[in-house]
This record gives structure tokens, C-alpha cells and sequence, in this order.
């Protein structure tokens, strides 16, 4: 009988709030690797995955001093933890996973992979300790065997700026199909009231770079039975704002603020969703400029059936050719992204036939499994199944 493959996931994050790692773990793990996760613990509760083992080497902490220690820490951790663990395969997720998944495969003589969902670059106001990693972070990766991102031109870029030569997998941030709409139990949705005949909904981090009061704006150019939920992490005084800014438009009455919601009940809430939206202001930095067709939320969308509202790129107008469920808006324009709205609600066929496209799409490409598949081959020539 052959021995279990091993293999340790590395992130300096709460993997448990990031659906991609963990279900890439998840499909791992059904092809019959053991797969342990080493991360850092959230501030907020999250449900554990089934199958899924988790090994906390770190908190959460806003204190800059102690995540510097904290840091250093993890990575202590993570060699002593990962020797005696003895994986098969290291992935580490993001750059501050770089140097101990590094430290790890060179001491065990593993390979190593590099899934790399942000794109990190030097910025005026990063500080002198993320420099050095950022540094690093490129100086190391050419080292690791696969390096996975979700986004071609983030490929790109990456190969110029680290001067690798090297081929890199694109998997996109597809939903999987174990965790779509179809399959999710019906949750109890009765912390919201759902007064609205058209119902816009928009989840992920709420703030100013993700056209957050543009989207609001919108309203004011749409009927008045049509509402928009937020839902995702705000910070204390931008919450402040937004409210202050809602009544300022007099729009109280049709924008519903909620925090962050576990994923079972955002599938549940899509449900009665009408379209989503996922734009995001491009010139922000170089992840907001890529991150539309890597973006978490748009596949969700994609996943429940339902129409989204995203950037108007040529990138995106070439997806949505295989996709077919998008309607296009320019994400500092109230008006062009109500317009947009108008495209789906004033035009019932128009909207069922975007429906259809985006199951269609969810069934035979636009899911994780599909995406994934390219980087489990990838994995059974290292190390075998």
C-alpha cells in the first residue's frame, strides 16, 4: 500500500475566511493527500472545515511593533512544526508565506509552490520591514517549482519585475462546485428584510477603492423599489462616513450595511439577489488595476446564476465572450453603473439569458475544480498522487 503524500499549506493570514486555500486544500485531500494548513488565528469565528487540519502559530494584531515579532515568530514555528511534520510538498499562499515555506523546502529537500493571489509592489508608503520581504519575496520565488496566480497579466508582471524565466499556472478564483448555490442548504435569511423589487448586492471589503459610494450613488439613477446591500469588513470611521453620506443622499431607506457573513449564508442571500456587483477603481494599485477577473466575489456570482456588474476592460469584454453573464460600467460613475443596472432589471429576457450564461459558465469552466485541475497535474509529477 502506498504511503500518504504529505502536504503543508503555509499562510500568514486566517486561511479560514479565504475560500480559495481552502478549497484547494479540499481537492487536495480528495485525491488522497494528507493536507495540514499553518496560519494564523482570526479575530472572528469561523466554522473549521471538515477534513482540514489546522494549526494556529499566531493571532491577528494591529499592533505594527508586535506583528513584527509575531512574523518572526510564525516562521520559528513553522520550521520546527513543518521538520517534525515532514510534508511531501510545502504551498505557501501570498508573500509573507515566501520565506518560511523557503526556509522549509530547503531544509527538507521539498518542492515548493508558490500560489500568489495578491500582487505585491513596492508603494511610497510601504515600510521598511515590507521592503525587505518584498525583496525577498522575489529574489526567492524563483527558487519554488510552480508558482500559481490567478491572473495572467499579475503572471506577467511578476516574471518582469523578479526577472523569472519560468513557466507560471493561471487558476482563476472560481467558486467550487462542492460549496455552489444549488448545493448549499436553504439558511434562515431573517436578519434582513427584503423590502426591495430589485435587489443589487455587493460583499468583499467596504471601502473607497471599491466605488463603495459610487455604487450607492447609483440609486439615486435607478427606481425607487431597487435597494443595495453591502456586506463585508468596514473600518469604524469609514462606516461613519458612508452613513453620514447614505442620509446625505437621502438614501437611508434602500441601502442595507452589514458585516462580514459566513459564506453558506451569502450563497443563501444571493438567492434573491437580482445582480451583483464587482467593480473596483483601477488606479488604486496594481491589484485593484487585475483584480476583476480574479476576483473571489465574481465568482461566487457566477456560481449562484446571477448577472454582475464589472469594470469595462477589454480583458473582461474577452471573458465574458465564454462567460456571457456581464454587464459593463465605469467604476467612477454613478450614472454608468446605474445604466448598467437598468440593462438587467428593464429587460426580463435579457436577464434570464444572462442567468442561463452564468450557470453554464459555472458548469464547465468557471469553477474551481476545472481551474484547479492544471495545478493538481502539476502536483502528481512532483510527488505523486
Amino acid at each position: 500500500m502506498d504511503k500518504i503524500k504529505k502536504v503543508l499549506i503555509i499562510q500568514y493570514t486566517e486561511t479560514k475566511r479565504n475560500p480559495i486555500v481552502i478549497q484547494a486544500a479540499k481537492l487536495m485531500a480528495m485525491r488522497g493527500y494528507e493536507v495540514r494548513i499553518f496560519c494564523i488565528k482570526g479575530t472572528k469565528r469561523v466554522e473549521s472545515p471538515e477534513g482540514i487540519k489546522f494549526d494556529y502559530l499566531g493571532s491577528e494584531t494591529n499592533k505594527s511593533l508586535f506583528n513584527f515579532w509575531e512574523y518572526f515568530l510564525f516562521i520559528f514555528k513553522s520550521l520546527i512544526k513543518g521538520i517534525i511534520y515532514r510534508p511531501n510538498l510545502i504551498i505557501g499562499i501570498d508573500f509573507r508565506a515566501t520565506l518560511p515555506v523557503f526556509l522549509l523546502a530547503f531544509v527538507l529537500s521539498k518542492p515548493s509552490i508558490y500560489y500568489c493571489m495578491e500582487l505585491e509592489l513596492k508603494k511610497k508608503n510601504t515600510t521598511f520591514f515590507r521592503n525587505i520581504l518584498l525583496s525577498l519575496d522575489r529574489k526567492l520565488s524563483r527558487r519554488f517549482n510552480i508558482i500559481v496566480f490567478p491572473h495572467k497579466g499579475r503572471g506577467d508582471i511578476f516574471k518582469k519585475i523578479t526577472g523569472i524565466n519560468k513557466t507560471i499556472l493561471i487558476a482563476y478564483n472560481a467558486t467550487s462546485k462542492l460549496y455552489s448555490g444549488s448545493k448549499i442548504e436553504e439558511q434562515n435569511c431573517s436578519l434582513i428584510s427584503f423590502n426591495f423589487k430589485h435587489i443589487l448586492f455587493r460583499h468583499g471589503v467596504i471601502a473607497d477603492d471599491h466605488s463603495i459610494r459610487e455604487t450607492i450613488e447609483a440609486l439615486r439613477y435607478l427606481p425607487d423599489d431597487t435597494g443595495l446591500i453591502l456586506v463585508g469588513p468596514i473600518k469604524d470611521d469609514y462606516r461613519e462616513f458612508l452613513n453620514r453620506f447614505i442620509y446625505e443622499k437621502k438614501l437611508q431607506n434602500r441601502v442595507v450595511l452589514l458585516d462580514f457573513l459566513p459564506r453558506r449564508v451569502i450563497f443563501s442571500l444571493l438567492k434573491k439577489v437580482d445582480i451583483g456587483i464587482a467593480i473596483y477603481k483601477p488606479d488604486i494599485d496594481i491589484t485593484n488595476k487585475l483584480y476583476s477577473t480574479s476576483s473571489v466575489k465574481l465568482g461566487e456570482f457566477i456560481a449562484a446564476g446571477i448577472p454582475a456588474v464589472v469594470n469595462d476592460t477589454m480583458e473582461l469584454r474577452e471573458l465574458n465572450k465564454k462567460v456571457g453573464s456581464f454587464v459593463f460600467a465605469d467604476p467612477y460613475s454613478p450614472e454608468s453603473i446605474a445604466n448598467a443596472v437598468k440593462e438587467v432589471i428593464n429587460n426580463p429576457k435579457k436577464a434570464k439569458k444572462l442567468r442561463e450564461n452564468a450557470r453554464k459558465a459555472f458548469e464547465t469552466f468557471y469553477n474551481f475544480e476545472y481551474q484547479f485541475e492544471p495545478v493538481l497535474r502539476e502536483i502528481e509529477r512532483w510527488i505523486g498522487k
